[in-house]
């Protein structure tokens, strides 16, 4: 038998198992494994992994786990159904199985069947291995079976392994099992004998005991801080990991990881970048069974949704709460659902195969408004409202369409099999059925009892098939859950449909489909448990623009909203979704007129509604940004002709008075910002800045020169204030806090501090030496507590002005940043640069400053950027564009990461998922 020596710094065994299922005995496992043998003054004989106990505070769980196989001698695979199943155990087997001999390997048997037959398992029969051991094994393996373990307690502390669990430890130490348990048995009795002698020494040292208890409590709480945090921790790489696959789930276990994670800085950062790129707007849990129908009431307000037990629920889709719940009793293939055009009357089926009504009140209260009677028939399956309300249509599992006009029977269509899907078109009265064949044809209804049919196609033959119209009328589009591809046909004739193009989005088949309203866009669901978005303004050339992950299960049904803001998914799971149609990234909303030359700066001008531009030419523009979607220019005046240094422009803060300088000098009075007044010039300036009490610093000849305090009690006379000299002003733009009384200034490699009194010059504070790199720019928090760098290095520095503390620093671009800002709130730090992007930062905690989103919009290297009120942004750039942009959303969440996640999810961890990922843990809410 091999023998094999712990490693020092890794593991004598590795345990592998199903999470879910096993965890009970792998823990119990595990604990016998390590005292088994052991003399009681240590703390184990042998080093044994298990995933949740094993794993330090990593960000990448899987990268952790490998060094954890890489540093084990030894692999214990808990052989059950489930584990066979579990991707992780699979792939943790598979690396095993890769990097080590399968002599190594020893089987835990806790369920299901194994057999051995000849030089094989018998994979008929065996379900509690993982199939890719067919073939590894050179000769029969040995099991041990702990199945009795799964049946004989109810808890971890109930399970009893006993000697068993030699089998285990002798391969891995090297001894033979007799002589283990005989020395295990030994040290036992020894325990014993000795347990008596010590119990009278007890009752001596217990006054020692007491003193040294507050001690204990205090390194106790030490460690169960460490163990919270590195819980938090995993939880945090945990939801990493899911975030674009199960974003709802990775919310909730950073919520949780929040909660264990008093600095508050991974996991909350973790959950500020999941908020930033999801789309997931609400979980909404309450159905029994897997969803079939969804659909938006006209207004928009409400949601109906009916699962296949029959469960209809009326949802309040502003709040996500459930305004009315018909509990379902009955299992059908599927249930349907509709709300009348004009929003006053929903229409579902029953356990009966009949179809309910209720009238709907303005506030969405519902109230029984009847039962149409069916004659016996098989099944229902669909039902749509007429464009006027006044005709309701019904499939029916015997071939045909039943209508009814104001409730009264109005005859019936024939059809070539069992139809699905049906929708009427949004005026007039054309209908379009899709049968379980393929068949999809186009029916006026004019006159029901005397239908016409106008057209059928073949979407997919022998296939189940849904159908969706666009509000227009002007397209068709028709899915085949069979080869997972959609259809889209014009049917501006609808006597003659076309097909144009056909869309392939889904690994599996299709489920349902739905037009925005604007007919342009589209939204595929399907069985690979994915909703895919569609941009079909060139129908004959589809786009998929996104697709929405995370719903665990196949997804059968969609709705989009109808201002074309939502999309809600039901899954055959009970859950329904909602969605945002809109890209996550901030939106672009407004963009000034292109300039001939590009603007290298975009300030504030103190004066509300006005921001200042200055370009490329040495023009000064003055814009109206009162309604950001639509900047206007009100004027503009020249840096003057002389300049010959980079261009500085400074406002005085009521945006009155307003200064140019690099090489010239100008004060320019603004009080008609339509036609500024130049009041007073003066050559050789390098650089000027109006100061909060009305004051000018000016800094003559070059760069490297000092500042001097001038005073403009008369704006065409400035006078000199005497022994007032500072510094070089040096390459800072807008470096003055908000507050006015704070400014720093780089020279190179230094960072100077300075206080700005109500008069006079400022008078420096502090001086940080060294900092290794030039600056582009500098901005303030509102409170001027905190000081943000723009480094020449791609760094962003924040420095917390009350200490002196070194910087943090914010790795943000790889090249030069251009151009930083902070939103008049504080919550948003927005850096950009040379490589034509824009980071966003939340800085709501200045000391974990984490990034929300990076975003492009910009064909050119982004040079300036400055935040309008309503956390509007404005940047400009290289390529001659001004652009404006929402970051609302951003800030909206920002504000309580936690209480957005949890409104959006319905709660914290379920019962089910807290099992999954914190199995030691008893069950409790984190929302």
């Amino acid at each position: 038998m091999r023998t094999v020596a712990p490693k020092p710094d890794g593991y004598d065994a590795f345990i592998s198992y199903s999470q879910r299922y096993d965890t009970p005995i792998a823990q119990a496992l595990q604990s016998e494994m390590q005292r088994f043998g052991r003399p009681f003054w240590k703390p184990q004989t042998l080093r044994v992994f298990r995933d949740v106990t094993g794993l330090a505070a990593a960000p990448l769980i899987k990268a952790e786990i490998e060094r954890a196989l890489t540093g084990s001698a030894w692999f214990v695979l808990m052989a059950s159904p489930k584990s066979a199943e579990s991707a992780w155990v699979n792939w943790e087997l598979r690396w095993w199985l890769d990097h080590r001999s399968p002599d190594t390997l020893l089987i835990a048997w806790t369920d299901g069947e194994i057999v051995w037959r000849g030089d094989d398992f018998d994979w008929t029969v065996t379900d509690a291995l993982p199939q890719l051991l067919s073939g590894e094994l050179a000769g029969e393996p040995r099991w041990i079976d702990l199945r009795t373990l799964r049946t004989s307690a109810e808890s971890t502390a109930d399970l009893k392994i006993g000697d068993v669990v030699a089998e285990f430890v002798a391969p891995i130490r090297g001894v033979p099992k007799e002589e283990l348990i005989g020395e295990h048995a030994r040290r036992r009795r020894n325990l014993r004998w000795g347990l008596r002698g010590l119990f009278a020494t007890a009752l001596a040292v217990a006054v020692g005991m007491s003193l040294l208890a507050a001690y204990a409590f205090r390194q106790s709480d030490r460690a169960g801080q460490q163990t919270r945090l590195a819980v938090a921790r995993q939880l945090s790489a945990q939801a990493e990991s899911l975030r674009e696959s199960r974003p709802d789930v990775s919310m909730m276990l950073s919520v949780a990881a929040m909660d264990r994670d008093e600095t508050g800085g991974l996991a909350r950062s973790g959950l500020l970048s999941t908020l930033a790129g999801t789309r997931l707007e609400a979980r909404l849990d309450g159905h029994p069974r897997g969803v079939g129908t969804v659909a938006f009431s006209p207004d928009g307000k409400r949601l109906a949704s009916i699962s296949s037990d029959g469960t209809m629920i009326l949802w309040d889709v502003a709040t996500h709460r459930q305004l009315y719940r018909e509990p379902g009793s009955h299992e059908r293939d599927t249930s349907a659902l509709a709300f009348s055009p004009d929003g006053t009357r929903l229409a579902a089926t029953t356990a009966d195969d009949s179809v309910r009504t209720w009238s709907v009140a303005p506030d969405g209260t519902l109230t029984p408004a009847g039962t149409l009677p069916m004659e016996t028939l098989k099944k229902l399956y669909g039902l749509a409202y007429s464009a006027d309300g006044h005709l309701l249509a019904l499939t029916v599992a015997d071939r045909t369409v039943r209508l009814w006009a104001d409730d009264v029977p109005a005859g019936s269509l024939p059809l070539p099999d069992a139809a699905y899907g049906l929708t009427f078109a949004s005026r007039g009265r054309l209908l379009v059925t899709a049968d379980s064949g393929g068949h999809v044809i186009l029916w006026d209804l004019t006159n029901p009892r005397k239908p016409v049919r106008l057209a059928q196609v073949t979407s997919v033959a022998e296939s189940q098939c849904e159908v969706a119209l666009s509000r227009d009328g002007r397209f068709m589009l028709t899915e085949g859950a069979a080869d997972g591809t959609a259809q889209l046909w014009n049917i501006q004739d609808p006597r003659q449909p076309a097909k144009v193009s056909v869309l392939a989005g889904h690994a599996g088949g299709l489920y349902d489909l739905a037009f925005y309203p604007d007919g342009r866009h589209a939204v595929m669901t399907g069985t690979d448990g994915t909703g895919v978005l569609w941009d079909l303004s060139n129908p004959a050339a589809p786009v998929r623009t996104a697709t929405l992950n995370g719903h665990a299960s196949q997804v059968a049904s969609t709705a989009v909203s109808p201002d074309g803001k939502l999309v809600a998914t039901g899954t055959n799971n009970g859950i329904v979704r909602l969605w945002r149609t809109a890209d996550p990234q901030p939106a672009r909303i407004g963009a000034f007129p292109r300039q001939a030359a590009w603007v290298n700066t975009v300030l504030p001008t103190g004066r509300a509604g006005v921001v200042a531009t200055l370009a490329d030419d040495n023009m000064v523009r003055l814009w109206a940004v009162a309604d950001p979607r639509k900047p206007a220019l009100l004027g503009q005046f020249p840096t003057g002709p002389g300049s010959h240094y980079p261009i500085n422009v400074s406002f005085s803060p009521d945006g009155r008075r307003a200064t140019s300088a690099g090489g010239d000098l100008a004060l320019w009075n603004l009080d008609d910002p339509r036609h500024p007044v130049r009041i007073y010039q003066r050559d050789d300036v390098a650089r000027a800045l109006l100061m909060g009490d009305g004051g000018l610093l000016r800094q003559h000849g070059d760069w490297n020169s000092a500042a001097t305090y001038w005073s403009l009690a008369d704006p065409s006379r400035p006078v000199q204030v005497p022994a007032s000299s500072v510094p070089s002003l040096a390459r800072a733009e807008g470096f003055v806090a908000p507050d006015g009384k704070t400014s720093a200034q780089a020279n190179f490699p230094h960072v100077a501090l300075w206080d700005i009194p109500e008069k006079g010059a400022p008078r420096l504070r502090r001086e940080i030496k060294n900092v290794g790199t030039g600056f582009y720019n500098f901005a303030f928090s509102p409170d001027a507590h905190t000081l943000y760098g723009a480094g020449n290095n791609g760094d962003v520095y924040v420095w917390d002005m009350n200490s002196t503390a070194a910087p943090a620093r914010l790795d943000a671009y790889t090249g030069v940043i251009r151009s930083l800002a902070v939103s008049p709130d504080g919550r948003l730090l927005v850096s950009a640069g040379g490589d034509r992007t824009i980071a966003v930062w939340n800085i709501g905690i200045p000391a974990a400053p984490a990034l929300l989103t990076r975003f492009t919009g910009h064909t050119g290297d982004v040079t300036s950027a400055t935040f309008l009120p309503g956390n509007r942004l404005i940047t400009a750039s290289e390529d001659h564009q001004t652009y404006v942009w929402d970051l609302s959303r951003l800030d909206a969440f920002s504000a309580d990461p936690a209480g957005t996640a949890c409104a959006i999810t319905g709660g914290g961890l379920r019962p089910s998922d807290w099992a999954l990922y914190l199995p030691d843990e008893p069950y409790r809410q984190t929302c």
